[in-house]
């Protein structure tokens, strides 16, 4: 569900850089924020120091969705000079 910033940037093929420049912190009433990643600092251990971490299903909303590749034949045509 939580995602390091690394993990976060190998999850959808991308940098980590990447992922930081869309992360926002997470909104006060838990709604989802378009186009943007919400992160939350989460302390592991007691007295551990508090860590960014990365919402995953906003991870999966910015991979890129097959649906948008395009299919089919390509028709290939030579260009003469």
């Amino acid at each position: 569900m939580w995602l390091s910033g690394k993990e976060a940037g190998e999850y959808i093929g991308m940098s980590r850089d990447y992922v930081e420049d869309r992360a926002v912190p997470w909104p006060d009433d838990d709604s989802y924020v378009p186009f943007k990643v919400r992160y939350r600092f989460i302390v592991g251990q007691k007295g551990a120091v508090p860590v960014r971490r990365y919402f995953r299903p906003d991870l999966d909303a910015l991979m890129v969705k097959p649906s948008t590749i395009r299919r089919g034949p390509v028709a290939l045509r030579p260009r003469f000079v």
